[in-house]
């Protein structure tokens, strides 16, 4: 190897020295994340940009953390670190796929209310009824989504100031009201099909028919500075 050679490979060896270290103490003083350049970060871009278009459709430009889901709609939740200061990027997809008033016990759990009386069956034998919300979550990201349903996922309408608290849901073997009661741990690409149960007063069961819409906050967000959005089920579109 003749001197120039030489020469050339020690000055390319120190510029990529001084790159390192550059970027070393850079991330050190938070001024960029270190992870973003020396890691492949096309997953996450990849999953937000297939999630976006179905956000897009429901005329939101970007996401957003916390929504009010009408009967037949579906969202892409998703939040990052740059903007809700989360480790990594996660994306929850939800679809409120229908909703149901019974009397009759079906498949979730047995819940006892203090004003819902119940036959020996679970039925319900006065003036409530089951308000029953079948939907789907699907956990898109790449890390494991942690969450409490029975806070996360609550029954209201428009302008109330309540939230209905679920009562019970096809848990699979938990007893309702029992510690740890909700709390679902949702592997990457898992997805779950749940009966959510509240339990409405038959004076208020036309209203909610009318009007009802689905609470879903699984971040919390200090400080909202304007209600969260409804999302409207959208229209099948149809060749003419």
């Amino acid at each position: 190897m003749n001197k120039k050679a030489t020469t050339i490979i020690i000055t390319a060896v120190c510029l990529l020295s001084v790159a390192v270290l550059t970027v070393f103490y850079l991330s050190k003083q938070g001024i960029i994340n270190a992870d973003n350049i020396f890691t492949n970060n096309s997953a996450g871009n990849h999953h937000k940009n297939k999630s976006d278009s179905l956000n897009n459709e429901n005329g939101l430009g970007s996401p957003v953390p916390v929504v009010f889901l009408r009967e037949g709609a579906e969202y892409n939740i998703q939040y990052s670190d740059e903007i809700h200061k989360i480790d990594e990027y996660s994306d929850f997809y939800i679809k409120f796929n229908s909703m149901e008033f019974t009397k009759q016990r079906g498949d979730f759990d047995n819940c006892e209310d203090v004003e819902a009386i119940q036959d020996e069956s679970g039925h319900i034998i006065n003036d409530y009824s089951y308000a029953v919300c079948r939907v789907t979550l699907i956990n898109k990201g790449e890390r494991i989504f942690y969450t409490t349903i029975n806070g996360s996922l609550q029954l209201t309408m428009p302008q109330s100031p309540y939230l209905c608290v679920l009562h019970a849901y096809n848990s699979g073997g938990q007893i309702p009201g029992s510690k740890g009661y909700g709390i679902v741990n949702f592997e990457p690409g898992q997805e779950y099909n749940f009966n959510l149960v509240y339990i409405i007063n038959d004076s208020e069961v036309q209203q909610f028919k009318d009007n009802a819409i689905l609470y879903c906050g699984f971040v919390y967000v200090p400080n909202m500075s304007k209600a969260p959005p409804i999302i409207e089920k959208q229209q099948e579109k149809t060749d003419i």
